[in-house]
């Protein structure tokens, strides 16, 4: 979301001269704080906030909507920037992107047409989307130039604002986060209640409270207040025409000076509210609805508007039913949102400055001892420094013990630290964590809020001094991890842990160990140095590694990873020409090169395809040389003319008709990495036999000519005719 803005603020204190009393030097009380509000900022942006459903029906709406359950409509519906209201409103920001729809879900079988109609073009606003917290059960589907969304019941949602690709739904519709109520927070919505109950309380004198006289029908008002908000009473001008008289001819809605009219509980229907000379046409009082508020906070149920045409609608605790052909605008804050009529719905963002008293407010700061050793520690006396608005005290509380400071102005800052003590024999202090509110900070600053009491507590954690644990694990995705030795070794040389494929003991705290992994087999490679991570409030920590070596801190229990890899090659024999010799004719052989215990050579059956046979595994990065051998007694009427490795896509099956897959190598030092499938194949030619010409046939100047042929394709291959051949890759 953008940047709120301050939802209640101090509004500057009236002064109030000191009454001198006959013989009794005496001062009134200074009158209490007072903050301004806005209920609209629970809306954070939005022209209609549900915290239930919508249901969209009505003509139109030129603005956004949020519904913490579902968004729907039973028909056609279009959601335009502007057609005839305010085009200079701008739209809420969810993870990132300006949107018109914010809701749980898109149900029903209607259709919604977002189209951002005359939005200015490349503004935020020209590329609203929508944003739903549960996708579930929705497919998007390519339209010409935007995406529409289709839910289970066939409702559309299109979006044209937002092209199509296939990952659409994921990486633009859903939410980042798991409910509507993480973008719009209502948590002071009690206290917008509270503020606007109190608002034409005769005690307060925050308001006007405007007299109106009926005479003939029609409700005469005056007495306007061009410095407070007015408040005017649904049940004297509904169904009336309000007449303005004097100075009140004069008067307009601002932000100090809105008008509020109180609906009464009870009420089931608001229908216009009618004061002469006001127009909600374009062009004329349409604006005036930036500072109208119809406050239904006594209302319950289901209310219907039908005929309200200028003004916010602040309904906490009902559900608003739109059934009109005339429209309004404005901001709706509701339950339930039921729309239906040709009437349009318009955004007019409420921008009234409300008036609310600051009850004071207090806080309680609590010690607390928690861990094996807190028996130790109950009688240790803690000293706290609390500063409350620039007054600094020393607090003295032990384990169990509290100390309440109330009375204090909402806005009070509050800085509490503890200071060092002397921690009892047999425990170890483990540190101080401090929550305020229930909630874990780093620092215990605070600010004291209206009417609110807030809870700081300081936990002081003991234990015992346990050695600490360490865990050795090996992991090996393709192998046995028992056929390694895992030692951690103290830098005296003495082991501390030895395991097959692991080891878990208590350790020195402090000392650093040196970790290894021994004895595995030669084909395999420690793949990176060893992971060590630490289990700290249920979440994994990582712990310093350095040279294979890790220091395991106090009262912790260090789990150390370590992974060997291996590699795959398949050795492959293809015959191509005029020949009857097969690849089971040749045996295939990769001999390492020296300098590792324990790594031969491994020898294979010729074959064409990859297999159990002519697969096996090799030391990552290590120089292998490559051979071919035909068998005993086998004629070799060949031409070898390459040793190719492949590199196409597919390893496991390789296509030996895409020339592209494969590249020509020398195979002297051929080499595979860490977890990867070399795959390699020796390219034999069988040259097709030449006739000997019968007598009075061809003479012996062809039979050369032909001779000629056979040795020049030879040369231009660069084949060598021989029983075993090797070469040199790089």
């Amino acid at each position: 979301m953008r940047g709120r803005r301050r939802r209640f603020g101090k509004l500057p204190a009236i002064a109030i001269a000191a009454l001198a009393v006959w013989n009794v030097g005496a001062v009134m009380p200074a009158q209490a704080d007072t903050e301004t509000f806005n209920p609209f900022e629970n809306n954070h942006g939005f022209t209609i906030v549900a915290r239930g459903d919508a249901s969209l029906g009505n003509g139109e709406l030129e603005g956004s909507v949020a519904a913490f359950g579902s968004v729907s409509s039973r028909e056609s519906y279009p959601v335009r920037h502007h057609a005839a209201g305010d085009p200079g409103y701008t739209l809420p920001i969810v993870d990132g992107r300006p949107v018109r729809i914010l809701a749980g879900q898109f149900t029903g079988g209607g259709s919604i047409d977002l189209t951002n109609d005359n939005a200015p073009p490349g503004s935020p606003e020209s590329r609203g989307a929508a944003k739903l917290v549960d996708v579930t059960g929705l497919r998007a589907e390519p339209e010409a130039g935007f995406t529409r969304v289709v839910n289970g019941s066939g409702g559309r949602l299109d979006l044209k604002a937002l092209p199509h690709t296939t990952d659409v739904l994921a990486k633009h519709v859903v939410t980042e986060r798991a409910g509507v109520g993480a973008y719009v927070d209502v948590t002071e919505l009690d206290r917008t209640s509270q503020c606007l109950a109190a608002l034409d309380e005769p005690a307060t004198s925050l308001v006007n409270v405007v007299d109106v006289r009926e005479d003939w029908g029609l409700a005469y008002v005056a007495g306007f207040d061009t410095t407070r908000p007015n408040v005017l009473s649904y049940d004297e001008v509904h169904g009336k025409v309000v007449k303005l008289e004097g100075a009140a001819q004069r008067y307009v809605p601002s932000v100090n000076a809105p008008l509020i009219i109180k609906v009464p509980a009870g009420t089931t229907t608001v229908g216009q509210v009618n004061i002469e000379g006001w127009s909600a046409v374009a062009g004329a009082q349409q604006s005036y609805a930036r500072h109208i508020l119809l406050d239904l906070s006594d209302v319950t149920g289901t209310v219907t508007i039908d005929g309200f045409e200028l003004g916010s609608i602040w309904a906490p605790h009902a559900d608003l039913v739109f059934r009109s052909e005339i429209s309004t605008n404005g901001q709706w804050f509701a339950r339930d949102v039921t729309t239906t009529g040709g009437g349009e719905i318009r955004h007019h963002a409420f921008f009234g400055a409300l008036p609310c008293v600051s009850p004071p407010g207090s806080f309680t700061l609590a010690k607390a001892v928690a861990g094996e050793g807190a028996g130790l520690a109950h009688g240790v006396p803690f000293a706290f420094d609390v500063t409350i608005g620039g007054t600094a005290e020393v607090v003295h509380l032990s384990g169990g013990q509290s100390r309440t400071f109330d009375g204090l102005a909402p806005g009070t800052r509050v800085a509490i630290s503890e200071r060092r003590f002397t921690v009892p024999d047999g425990a170890v202090f483990d540190g101080v964590r401090f929550t305020v509110d229930g909630a874990p900070v780093t620092t215990a600053d605070l600010t004291i809020g209206s009417g609110t009491a807030r809870a700081v507590v300081a936990t002081n954690s003991f234990s015992a001094e346990p050695g600490p644990v360490l865990t050795l694990v090996n992991d090996v995705p393709d192998g046995d991890p028992a056929d390694w030795t895992l030692t951690a070794t103290a830098p005296d040389g003495a082991e501390a842990l030895r395991g097959q494929g692991g080891a878990t003991g208590t350790v020195t705290a402090g000392t650093r160990y040196t970790l290894a992994a021994r004895d595995g087999p030669p084909e395999y490679v420690q793949d990176g140095e060893w992971r060590c991570t630490r289990t700290d409030g249920g979440a994994d920590v990582p712990v310093d590694v350095t040279s294979n070596a890790v220091v395991v801190p106090r009262l912790a229990h260090v789990t150390c990873a370590v992974s060997n890899v291996s590699a795959r090659l398949t050795l492959l024999t293809l015959i191509t020409g005029d020949t009857d010799l097969t690849p089971a004719d040749w045996s295939l052989s990769a001999t390492p090169s020296a300098g590792v215990a324990g790594l031969g050579a491994t020898t294979v059956p010729g074959a064409q395809a990859p297999g159990g046979g002519n697969t096996f595994r090799v030391r990552p990065g290590h120089a292998y040389a490559l051979a071919e051998d035909l068998a005993d007694g086998v004629a070799a009427p060949l031409l070898q003319t390459a040793v190719e490795r492949y590199v196409g896509p597919t390893p496991d099956a390789p296509d030996h008709a895409v020339l592209s897959h494969w590249v020509r190598v020398d195979p002297a030092a051929v080499s595979v990495s860490a977890g990867a499938h070399g795959v390699y194949r020796f390219v034999s030619f069988g040259p097709r036999p030449v006739d000997l010409p019968a007598l009075g046939g061809t003479g012996t100047t062809s039979l050369l000519m032909g001779g000629t042929a056979v040795m020049a394709a030879g040369l231009l291959t660069g084949a060598v005719l021989r029983r075993r051949r090797t070469g040199t890759v790089a």
